[in-house]
């Protein structure tokens, strides 16, 4: 997995969330063409599954409040960041 590292980033905009001060430190993998790791949700989460790169700049407004930036921020999704 350490190979497959790219990136980490701190979130801590003092209004990223809704619920409080909310701090995130995010990390950024790429696992190449290695198959993807089984997933399981927790009760907050009930329908995880991956979705391809390709697709996730549509999604955006499906996303939990900056969730969406953060995946942008590592991955360029838009031109806006």
């Amino acid at each position: 997995m350490r190979a497959a590292l790219q990136s980490v980033a701190v979130f801590d905009h003092p209004d990223r969330s809704q619920r409080g001060r909310t701090i995130t430190h995010a990390h950024y993998f790429d696992l190449g063409d290695a198959p993807f790791p089984v997933v399981q949700a927790d009760d907050d989460a009930a329908l995880v599954q991956w979705t391809p790169i390709d697709q996730l700049a549509g999604l955006e407004e499906e996303f939990f409040e900056d969730h969406f930036h953060m995946l942008n921020h590592f991955l360029g999704l838009t031109k806006l960041d």
